[in-house]
């Protein structure tokens, strides 16, 4: 069997009352984009291991999740702080892009237009950095789920709301 492709989605952050709800605390995501998920991989002793996800509720940005065969407060406890994965398809409906993948493609931001190519793509903590040159400027920007309008794959282009101001500060500098 091949293994799926995982997409880091967060970490389990703390245990939710006694029955063996577990926060997932979401860091490149929505809620909304996990709503259909039936399972998810927990990071245990270096290796993504599968749950089935029996209940899932969102309590803010978070989601309180609730996996086959936790029962407890005690089991709930051993995932805190391990990173979970979903498979990549799971992410975003019929997409079957990371944000890595947008490298080369195009980036149109709503106020500016056309921006550029995206150069480079890297993960800092928390959030992922596209970098774009316009008038011979480098630019960087977020992309996450809030930005995102829209990815046209067939033309390669990457459709944003980006925070008022930001290409400007670049660019006046």
């Amino acid at each position: 069997m091949k293994a799926p492709k995982l997409t880091p989605v967060g970490f389990i952050a703390k245990v939710h009352g006694y029955k063996g709800q577990v926060v997932l605390a979401l860091e490149h995501f929505t809620p909304d984009a996990l709503k259909n998920t039936k399972f998810l991989f927990v990071e245990l002793e270096g290796l993504p291991v599968p749950f089935c996800v029996e209940e899932l509720l969102t309590k803010g940005d978070d989601l309180i999740l609730k996996f086959e065969m936790i029962n407890d407060e005690g089991q709930a406890k051993r995932l805190i702080q391990q990173t979970v994965f979903a498979e990549k398809m799971t992410i975003r409906e019929n997409v079957e892009l990371d944000w890595p993948d947008l490298v080369g493609f195009t980036a149109f931001d709503k106020t500016y237009g056309r921006m550029g190519l995206v150069e480079e793509i890297e993960e800092l903590p928390m959030q992922w950095i596209a970098h774009c040159m316009i008038n011979e400027k480098e630019i960087l920007f977020p992309l996450n789920e809030q930005v995102l309008i829209d990815i046209d794959e067939e033309k390669k282009e990457l459709h944003l709301d980006l925070p008022d101001g930001l290409i400007q500060v670049y660019l006046d500098h």
